[in-house]
């Protein structure tokens, strides 16, 4: 079975800006992609996070996996 697959927005080594909701709405921090899925419905991206970073935790080793929506190019 062969199925056509939408080419991804972002690419690994490129940085991008995390979209973070806050109190008084909504803050832009940069972020590195260091990998790309196909989720089945859409691609998800992991980013490492810098330590400045506010949803960085040491124990999630500097990195989380996010859809699409909450990533915008610098």
């Amino acid at each position: 079975m062969s199925k056509e697959f939408s080419k991804p927005e972002y690419f690994i080594g490129q940085t991008v800006l995390h979209k973070i909701k806050v109190r008084r709405g909504e803050i832009l921090h940069p972020v590195t992609v260091i990998g790309v899925r196909w989720s089945g419905f859409e691609w998800m991206y992991a980013v490492e996070l810098p330590e400045d970073h506010p949803q960085f935790h040491p124990e999630d080793h500097g990195w989380d996996e996010y859809e699409n929506y909450l990533l915008e190019p610098m």
